[in-house]
């Protein structure tokens, strides 16, 4: 069966860096189309459909967040992976709770941005065959990292539709990059006791109580069994409550 060809947008006001991430993607088959800011990418995205969006930030005019909220509003299923610097207006923690799948801190590895648009893009060709929403459940978590002698245990997760928030002490945090296995174990209404296991990457941390929000931090689904990629899609499926990709718990 011949593969289809992706389309990506790439949206940087930096014409340079812009056109050296056209030309990485183009290299690889992907059909590229360019924007200098959220305002001309909205302008490409009422005439033609694309697989998946890079953005940067800080741009004049419209910038990246509110290109990502414009699109989140518009209720578009589009995977989008933005781009920040030190100075950017939006943490890591909060741009994959507007739904970015992936985020990069400038200047990043171009290798590794490839390899983060091709995961996104399983989730169209095969992975998340029916994207799931946001749901938030009281579960018993596990958490194991492969330097520690006893697994971590905890109660709050808040799932998203490429991760989980979960809680920790300060005293046993993980840091951003940190590889775990988990299993999550909650009562689900109409499916009895579910068990959902896999890996995951910690994307980032919060280290104390803030604005509310308890210390923990955000996993992103690495590898799941076929069974339990079905299983999650299937359960946030039913309660569409948002669409963040790691919730912020």
């Amino acid at each position: 069966m011949e593969q289809r060809v992706h389309s990506l947008l790439v949206v940087d006001d930096e014409i340079v860096l812009r056109n050296a991430i056209a030309f990485d993607f183009k290299r690889k088959g992907y059909v590229v189309t360019t924007a200098g800011d959220g305002k001309e990418a909205l302008g490409y995205l009422e005439s033609k459909r694309f697989d998946l969006i890079l953005t940067d930030v800080r741009m004049p005019g419209m910038d990246g967040v509110e290109l990502l909220k414009q699109l989140r509003h518009q209720n578009s299923k589009v995977p989008v992976v933005i781009f920040i610097t030190g100075f950017a207006d939006i943490s890591t923690e909060e741009a994959y709770e507007l739904g970015a799948h992936a985020v990069f801190s400038k200047p990043f590895d171009r290798k590794a941005l490839l390899s983060a648009v091709e995961k996104a893009l399983e989730g169209i060709d095969a992975v998340w065959r029916v994207r799931p929403e946001r749901v938030r459940f009281e579960m018993d978590v596990e958490l194991v990292f492969p330097d520690a002698d006893t697994a971590i245990r905890s109660r709050l997760v808040n799932i998203g539709t490429g991760g989980f928030f979960v809680t920790l002490p300060p005293e046993r945090m993980a840091a951003v990059g940190s590889a775990i296995s988990f299993r999550l174990n909650f009562e689900a209404t109409s499916m009895g006791p579910v068990l959902i296991q896999g890996s995951g990457i910690v994307r980032w941390v919060r280290p104390q109580l803030l604005d509310g929000r308890p210390a923990g931090c955000g996993v992103e689904f690495i590898s799941l069994a076929e069974s339990d990629r079905n299983l999650v899609s299937a359960l946030l499926k039913s309660i569409a409550t948002g669409s963040a990709f790691i919730p912020r718990g």
